[in-house]
């Protein structure tokens, strides 16, 4: 948190209004505008799941977002094979967030204002808040299982090693630049999230 009460950290669900500054902030990133998730996909996501897209803000300013999937496996191999882009995951396939129930997570895309001085504070800021977002579905006595993400930045890389995620070994699947990852939290949920929280300050 901040050391000014105007100047604080707040990450709650993404709204409708909030989707162009999201756009903006994704084209300012290596994804740039043709690699991101188009914005009408986005809100169609959202209308299907309120859950699944958060933003961060800084007083006013919307400085990073998160978008998180459930899905089933089988829809995350598809795209973390590149059988399919994250554009193209139907509607259908996105699951409620249901108390007693077990998840498996894609993590589409976390996305952090590049302007900014200290944009390694930011991102060090969004991905605690996502470990508090997946402790908040454990207290709902939800089980997540498992976490998927792909990472296309070198920062992005060194981050889910850190954090614990496991290179898959999938054929034509990683590309210079493009590495598929996987975090099993079946045998240590709390711990995982944990070592999220402590190792989320790296440069």
């Amino acid at each position: 948190m901040s050391d000014t009460t105007d100047n604080r950290f707040h990450f709650d669900r993404a709204q409708a209004e909030d989707l162009p500054a999201l756009g903006r902030l994704a084209a300012g990133t290596v994804l740039g505008s043709h690699r991101a998730v188009p914005l009408d996909v986005m809100q169609a996501w959202m209308r299907k799941n309120p859950e699944v897209l958060h933003v961060l803000r800084r007083g006013d300013e919307i400085v990073g977002y998160a978008c998180i999937l459930p899905l089933s496996k089988e829809t995350i191999m598809h795209a973390m094979k590149g059988k399919i882009s994250a554009r193209a995951i139907p509607l259908d396939a996105i699951e409620p967030f249901t108390p007693s129930t077990s998840l498996t997570l894609y993590i589409v895309e976390t996305v952090v204002k590049q302007d900014r001085p200290d944009k390694v504070r930011v991102a060090a800021r969004l991905i605690s808040e996502i470990a508090a977002f997946l402790i908040h579905l454990t207290q709902q006595n939800m089980l997540v299982e498992e976490l998927y993400a792909v990472a296309v930045t070198p920062y992005r890389i060194r981050l889910c090693r850190a954090l614990g995620f496991q290179e898959m070994n999938l054929p034509r699947a990683v590309e210079a630049g493009r590495i598929p990852f996987q975090l099993d939290l079946k045998a240590g949920q709390s711990l995982a999230i944990t070592r999220w929280v402590s190792q989320s300050d790296l440069p």
